[in-house]
């Protein structure tokens, strides 16, 4: 096999989520959480983030919880059935 073949085939199915871990380990922490609370707590900007949240959210491994009362930001939590288990 040639090695640019070998390399596609280990390439991450999903790139774009480098960050979906440390996304659903935060949540796991926190009960919810917003993609602005995520951010601040992993020291990142949320457009660095976001790629890996929209993966989160489509792939059904986080859900929404509601605006948070006090902020009106979308809050979420993980997806029931999920845990703590990594992608």
């Amino acid at each position: 096999m040639a090695e640019g073949s070998r390399q596609r085939e280990e390439a991450p199915e999903w790139p774009e989520a480098e960050w979906l871990p440390e996304i659903l380990d935060t949540i796991h922490e926190f009960g919810t959480a917003s993609l602005e609370l995520v951010a601040w707590e992993l020291s990142l900007s949320e457009a660095v983030l976001q790629p890996a949240w929209y993966q989160a959210v489509e792939r059904r491994l986080i859900e929404s919880a509601g605006l948070n009362p006090g902020t009106d930001e979308q809050m979420y939590r993980l997806s029931p059935g999920f845990g703590r288990g990594r992608p």
